[in-house]
């Protein structure tokens, strides 16, 4: 289905990020950047849903350098451009008080394993700082390595793609993503699946900073347990 025929089709679902407290322009930057990029990751990457063109995707992972940001700034454009245009994430409705809310027309399924991935990240504490740090030493290593060879794109040993997996694996759980070989294998490359996820880390660490300054909450459920009795 295109655009044109997906324009009369609402959201399957809506999703309320609860407010409160003060909020700053840079925190609603959060939401319109950080949340949206993290839900279009997880939509084309570990979800039940299908992308529009996985093999444009394909093309960006295996296409792109990965040597800065450069890269890194373009697959989350690639991949909010996979979100189906009944699923990308709209505005619906606002309302800052304390408490508030900012309502998004969403595919809540997805929106809510999100919300579990920063609830998952947030518990795991020192313990995904530490799996984040090794698995960047690991990189940095890697690179050192290619610059001494004086070859850019040196090829992993076997050594080295077996040590990637493994700390994709291992990094996969503090993120809550599932689908650790099927990113492998639209990458081609366990070196590239790790930064990817390193990557998605360091943006659910954005959204995570709002639920640590008290000024958002991320529901893992369409219907949280009210405090009434």
């Amino acid at each position: 289905m295109n655009k044109q025929e997906e324009e009369g089709f609402e959201s399957p679902g809506s999703y309320k990020v609860l407010m409160d407290g003060r909020w700053e322009l840079k925190d609603l930057s959060v939401i319109s950047r950080e949340f949206e990029q993290c839900y279009a990751f997880i939509y084309c990457f570990d979800a039940e849903v299908s992308p529009l063109s996985e093999e444009r995707i394909e093309i960006a992972l295996r296409g792109y350098p990965w040597r800065g940001g450069y890269s890194y700034l373009n697959i989350y454009t690639v991949l909010e451009g996979q979100v189906r245009w009944r699923d990308r994430p709209r505005l619906r409705s606002i309302q800052y008080a304390s408490p508030g809310w900012i309502e998004l027309a969403i595919n809540a399924d997805v929106a809510i394993q999100l919300a579990k991935s920063i609830s998952a990240l947030s518990a795991a504490g020192a313990v995904a700082v530490k799996s984040y740090a090794a698995a960047a030493k690991a990189l940095r290593e890697l690179n050192a390595h290619r610059k001494k060879k004086e070859l850019e794109h040196l090829k992993l040993t076997a050594e080295q793609h077996k040590e990637m997996m493994r700390l994709s694996n291992e990094h996969a759980k503090h993120l809550g993503f599932k689908s650790v070989a099927a990113l492998i294998q639209h990458t081609g490359n366990p070196e590239i699946a790790l930064r990817l996820l390193l990557a998605h880390h360091r943006r659910i660490d954005e959204i995570i900073r709002l639920t640590i300054e008290e000024k958002a909450q991320f529901p893992t459920s369409l219907h949280p347990p009210s405090d009434e009795s």
